[in-house]
């Protein structure tokens, strides 16, 4: 039995009673992101609650975004094993379910767990995956992140000639400021290391 913090009870006040469970398990997830990084113990115990919810409601779109919703709060704690592990269970839901988005953001999410620790090659077979999905549903904004992350990649794995023809396309698809923006700076990082 998993024991949650009184903060974590005091922040769920704010969810009405009277919801769906669905509804309160969305609610607890969006509270886990608002908190993931400021109070990440209250978000830690957040989390677990909603699995647990989600659990009991049989709902496996509700489940696998609560597993996600782990995996990025380990990932946001550094705490790898654990990240890896609930990415990998929303996986295992959403390939159950064909939810092709759903596919690419935990190919992404776990192929950027992967980077984070150095496991390029690895995660660069999470990026791929997801890529190949991004471009059968013509989702932009996914194809110039997934290009930066695999140049990202290649950077790290001193292949800078690879690096910067992903880095490149991802400049091409990219069209908001902060992809734009990141796509330059690898860029510059690139050449300079050449």
């Amino acid at each position: 039995l998993r024991v949650f913090s009184q903060q974590a009870t005091d922040v769920l006040t704010s969810i009405p009673a009277d919801l769906p469970d669905t509804t309160k398990v969305k609610m607890m997830n969006d509270l886990v992101w608002e908190n993931m990084y400021n109070q990440s113990d209250v978000a830690k115990d957040l989390a677990h609650r909603s699995l647990q919810l989600a659990s009991k409601t049989g709902n496996k779109n509700s489940l696998s975004d609560c597993y996600n919703t782990l995996g990025a709060l380990y990932h946001a704690r550094s705490e790898h094993v654990p990240a890896i592990k609930y990415h990998k269970d929303a996986l295992a839901i959403r390939r159950e379910l064909k939810d092709k988005i759903g596919l690419l953001k935990s190919y992404n999410n776990i192929g950027a767990v992967y980077q984070k620790i150095g496991k390029d090659q690895i995660a660069n077979e999470f990026f791929f995956k997801g890529l190949k999905i991004a471009q059968q549903e013509k989702d932009s904004l996914s194809i110039a992140s997934l290009y930066l992350n695999i140049g990202g990649s290649f950077t790290n794995l001193n292949q800078f000639e690879i690096a910067i023809d992903y880095t490149n396309k991802a400049l091409l698809y990219s069209s908001s400021g902060i992809t734009r923006i990141n796509c330059l700076i690898n860029l510059s990082n690139q050449y300079y290391s050449l």
